[in-house]
């Protein structure tokens, strides 16, 4: 739940301040001096949430500005198309492949009057098996005749 708070605050702040760096971290010894007392572990930890505040934020920052751009090119894709929906596999494969968050997707997708098909929930369905078989070393037709041999 933190990290999506914290994704939240760097999002806003790439989106409506123009934050293109981490910042949100430099923000913890504010912090500290407010909740320090009340919670002796946030001064004896300073270091370390700094560290680990800042490494977050730059790697959403990436995710984030790498994302937006594929976004982008999904959501020019599917007007272009005379579509008013975001298919549900391209929301997934953004999440799924690139680590876009669906809930940013389907956000930035209706401030643009387009809507986000809810259909990624299938693409979840072969996504598991597909995962599943790479660490047992099998293939997929392996694991779907595996499987469908288990359900007769």
């Amino acid at each position: 739940m933190i990290r999506r708070i914290l994704r939240r605050a760097v999002r806003y702040g790439y989106t409506f301040l123009g934050q293109k760096q981490a910042f949100i971290y430099k923000l913890v010894p504010t912090l500290i001096g407010e909740m320090g007392e009340a919670f002796p572990e946030l001064p004896a930890q300073k270091e370390l949430i700094m560290k680990v505040m800042k490494e977050e934020e730059d790697s959403f920052l990436r995710t984030l500005e790498n994302g937006i751009k594929l976004l982008s090119g999904v959501m020019e894709e599917t007007k272009a198309a005379g579509k008013t929906e975001i298919a549900g596999d391209k929301a997934f494969t953004l999440f799924d492949t690139f680590g876009f968050p669906l809930d940013l997707t389907e956000l930035i997708s209706r401030r643009t009057v387009l809507a986000m098909q809810h259909r990624w929930k299938q693409a979840t369905g072969w996504c598991l098996p597909k995962a599943r078989a790479s660490l047992w070393g099998m293939t997929i037709p392996n694991i779907l005749a595996t499987s469908s041999s288990i359900v007769k």
